[in-house]
């Protein structure tokens, strides 16, 4: 089996003759870069979210439904 690097850099330059080399390299840029902030995005929130609740996302300032 062909290594994924290999496998991808062919897919693009079949992708590249067909369709224009300047269209296909800007096509996979842009998707790349979206993917990579979507998954970098829903990674933040969900370290941020966990942090949160170690560091205080609990204390809501009421004890048992009363304020303090």
């Amino acid at each position: 089996m062909e290594p994924l690097g290999q496998q991808l850099a062919e897919m693009v330059n079949t992708f590249a003759s067909v369709a224009g080399a300047g269209i296909a390299q800007a096509v996979l840029v842009l998707v790349s870069t979206l993917l990579l902030l979507g998954i970098g995005v829903v990674s933040a929130y969900l370290v941020l979210g966990v942090l949160g609740d170690f560091v205080g996302g609990g204390d809501t300032g009421y004890v048992d439904g009363e304020p303090r």
